[in-house]
């Protein structure tokens, strides 16, 4: 018997409670990827969420953050995994990114304000955004622009920087604008060197390089930075010369000085540890940035989403999440599809779609050497959860002294752990015990050595699927158990594990795997146990023979009329007794106007049961003599969950038809899971054909009846277990099946083959050749005539490519 001492005390250590108790985080690993730089990893099973965060001191000197624009240009898009790689280099690794502002998709530019070592290239007014000095000091602030162009007897407003220059204004241009200012000839424009650094929020020294008067587009040198002017600012440039010393002041709104880079966000939601955010309350992936009370600890976090792992955070769960990891204050930036951490040039969060070209990216920085020599060791996960009798690989990397990646031999890697908790082998495969416990897996490398803590996890219920379900004799029924631990999770195990139990065995037999084989009609309680836990199924067997009616169609009782682009006012249906005849049928009389954009559709609506396995509906349907317009009849059932698939026909017959809609042809209207009885029928659905041209008036009558359905013969061939789609190789049981003279042999092809269906007899002698030639991908149907041939069982046989299969046939004569 399994131990249950679940180790309260232990489990605290290692979890935080979350979001007031609805959640418990659990940080399964942490690695330190840079100097004074870690990565962990955060599960939280029950929303669920996956969470990756990058935690940076500050006050490390080889670190610091840096944006980066993509493509270096202010109309440019890139992917964040390609930003940061180009921007690698020795002696500047980025350790780690994340995509970073909103931004115009069709043009790359970022909604808020953007400064990058030093120079800003594009302001915002009203945009939250996050910023740092030269002495690395964080902010979070509504930053406004404001500038000035002094010289030794003006000072004089710089408007604007990288936009298109109004009239009297001074804008200033850099590089990220491209190699030219892309101004006309109606203004003057000089070219500015720095002697100091760029910056905001202090004075910078150049020297006029360039002085073009009444011209314009001049060239942007790199590192340098153009202003130009019109009409009152040209003025003011034409008083200065070429080697004339300067000031700029580029000033946003924070107390810091000394303003190296800037990136935008939409909502600033955590202030001094308090919400400030909105009430929306969408989940979505989400990039955020934040930091500590002290400004000495930096958090990049994302949050992955609109995947069944992780299904993304609202603007509350993120401020909760930033203040459970230190933040007080934080920064909302762009998510979504856009969302992506890259650390060490690999992105570490799921993208729930390809990775996306975004317009910038802030980057974390270390100048620290890299100097290719171990110093230390790392284990990942170093802190897991796992299910009894799981299993686990152990990754294990090299680090030198400021934790850049070196190479390790794993051959010289040894493993092991605490004998309470499993096993574990030279390549670092972990085997869980089959009990509750925890411990610790160990791994040397010569004198280094590091430790990962496991927990092992119990079991915390059992479901089994199907819940209910219909059979027959023939079809057998495979239950499947799921077995969820403490954390929610699903854990793999398989059905040996399980207990079957079939409370009524008169109808059956039960399997120790969880299939069940019906014999005679009946219903039972399936039920499934694992280590004292318990669920139970229902297992319906209803063995149809024949046919049956699934209704008559003599009245319209139980049938509602509506539809699409058609006369309401003309349109009804009616019971009638046909010419002739004394038994009464379903009367669809209907007016419609046609249309260029639209098909009229008749919808017969209602919901009966169908009895069993069928493998065949039958309607019998045809319009009034005279009426030849091709019509289509569609039918429309649900399965055991209400998943709806569909079948059609086209008509245009004007005597009674029998038409049938095999089970196996039926197709998913929408995506679906597995397909199970019973089965319902849901609607009849008649697209209306047309005479004339558009808004012409068509109307007519159409008449049904007989809507019945048929059942197999069992020849010991398990029937398919779904409804199978449209695409795959398959050979369908013929119908009728016994036959007295003719049946119909129907069979699906994936691709263009030559594609051969033969007759043989038991002894394997070949008694017919069906059909032997080249055919398209599509569904094919072909008669057989057993008038020449013995009562008695047949195999038919479809060849295509090297696809093959085989099916039998009963002849009675």
């Amino acid at each position: 018997m399994r131990k249950q001492n679940y180790l309260f005390l232990v489990i605290f250590l290692f979890t935080t409670t979350f979001l007031n108790g609805n959640h418990r985080l659990y940080v399964q690993s942490t690695t330190q990827v840079g100097p004074g730089i870690v990565h962990k990893y955060i599960h939280a099973p029950t929303a669920p969420w996956i969470i990756n965060v990058l935690e940076i001191d500050l006050k490390n000197p080889y670190v610091y953050l840096e944006s980066v624009k993509a493509k270096n240009l202010l109309y440019g898009m890139e992917r964040t995994s390609s930003m940061a790689q180009r921007s690698d280099a020795p002696n500047h690794r980025v350790i780690g990114a994340v995509n970073a502002d909103f931004y115009d998709m069709s043009t790359g530019i970022p909604v808020g304000t953007q400064m990058v070592k030093g120079e800003i290239l594009k302001t915002s007014a009203g945009w939250q955004a996050i910023g740092f000095n030269a002495d690395h000091l964080p902010f979070i602030n509504n930053v406004l622009f404001s500038g000035s162009l002094i010289t030794a007897t003006d000072n004089y407003s710089i408007h604007g920087i990288n936009k298109s220059r109004e009239e009297n204004q001074l804008i200033l241009y850099n590089q990220y604008l491209g190699s030219t200012t892309n101004t006309n000839i109606w203004g003057s424009e000089i070219v500015v060197r720095p002697i100091t650094p760029w910056y905001a929020n202090d004075t910078i020294v150049c020297v006029i390089d360039t002085l073009y008067i009444n011209q314009g587009n001049s060239t942007i040198p790199k590192g340098q930075a153009v202003l130009s002017g019109h009409g009152n600012s040209a003025t003011f440039l034409n008083t200065l010369s070429v080697k004339d010393t300067v000031k700029l002041y580029l000033g946003l709104t924070t107390p810091l000085q000394n303003i190296t880079d800037v990136v935008g966000g939409n909502l600033k939601i955590l202030s001094n540890g308090v919400y400030t955010g909105s009430t929306n309350t969408d989940l979505h992936p989400r990039t955020i940035a934040g930091f500590s009370a002290d400004s000495c600890i930096l958090y990049l976090a994302t949050v992955d989403g609109r995947q069944s792992g992780s299904i993304g955070m609202n603007y509350r769960q993120l401020s909760d999440l930033m203040l459970f990891l230190g933040a007080h204050h934080a920064i909302n930036l762009d998510g979504g599809g856009s969302t992506t951490m890259v650390i060490r040039n690999q992105i570490v969060n799921s993208l729930f779609a390809d990775e996306r070209s975004v317009a910038n990216a802030l980057m974390v920085i270390s100048e620290a050497p890299d100097t290719g020599t171990l110093s230390s060791i790392q284990i990942s996960p170093d802190n897991y959860r796992i299910f009894w009798g799981g299993s686990l690989k152990f990754n294990v990397s090299g680090w030198d002294e400021y934790f850049n990646p070196v190479s390790i031999n794993p051959e010289n890697l040894v493993f092991n752990c605490d004998e309470n908790i499993g096993s574990i082998n030279h390549e670092g495969n972990f085997l869980a015990a089959d009990e509750v416990d925890s411990g610790y897996v160990y791994v040397y490398y010569g004198e280094m050595a590091d430790s990962a803590y496991i927990y092992i996890k119990s079991a915390q219920r059992i479901e089994i699927n199907p819940k209910k379900v219909v059979t027959d004799s023939i079809k057998k029924i495979q239950f499947t158990p799921t077995v969820y631990d403490i954390d929610n999770l699903t854990a793999g195990i398989s059905r040996s594990a399980v207990t079957w139990i079939l409370l009524n065995p008169e109808i059956g037999q039960l399997d120790s795997l969880g299939k069940f084989s019906g014999s005679s009609n009946g219903n039972s309680k399936i039920v499934a146990e694992y280590c004292g836990l318990t669920d139970t199924a229902e297992v319906i067997v209803e063995i149809g023979t024949g046919s049956t009616i699934i209704d008559s169609l003599n009245s319209p009782t139980g049938w509602v009329l509506t539809g699409e682009n058609f006369n309401p006012s003309n349109t009804s249906i009616s019971s009638v007794v046909m010419a002739g005849e004394t038994l009464r049928a379903l009367c669809l009389s209907y007016e419609f106007i046609r249309r260029s954009d639209a098909r009229a559709w008749i919808y017969l609506n209602s919901n009966i049961p169908i009895y069993g396995l069928p493998d065949s509906i039958f309607l019998d349907i045809k319009s009034n003599p005279g009426d030849h317009k091709p019509h289509m009849v569609n039918l429309v059932i649900a399965d055991d969950d209400n998943e709806l698939y569909q079948k059609s026909s086209i008509f245009n017959d004007t005597t009674f038809t029998s038409y049938g809609f095999a089970l196996s042809d039926f197709a998913q209207i929408e995506p679906a899971s597995n397909f199970y009885f019973p089965i319902s029928l849901k609607r009849i659905e008649i697209r209306l054909g047309y005479e004339g041209g558009v808004g012409d008036t068509n109307h007519g009558v159409i008449y049904l009846d007989n809507l019945k359905a048929t059942y197999p013969v069992s020849t010991n061939i398990e029937r398919e277990d779904r409804i199978t789609l449209p695409g795959s190789f398959y050979l369908f049981q013929n119908y009728p099946n016994p036959f007295n003279a003719t049946t119909t042999l129907r069979f699906r092809l994936p691709q263009k083959e030559h594609t051969t269906l033969s007759l043989y007899n038991l002894r394997g002698e070949k008694v017919k050749t069906i059909v032997s030639k080249n055919l398209t991908a599509g569904f094919y149907e072909f008669g057989v005539d057993g008038s020449d041939l013995a009562s008695g069982i047949y195999l038919y046989r479809l060849e295509s490519g090297s696809n093959c299969q085989t099916r039998k046939l009963i002849l009675l004569k």
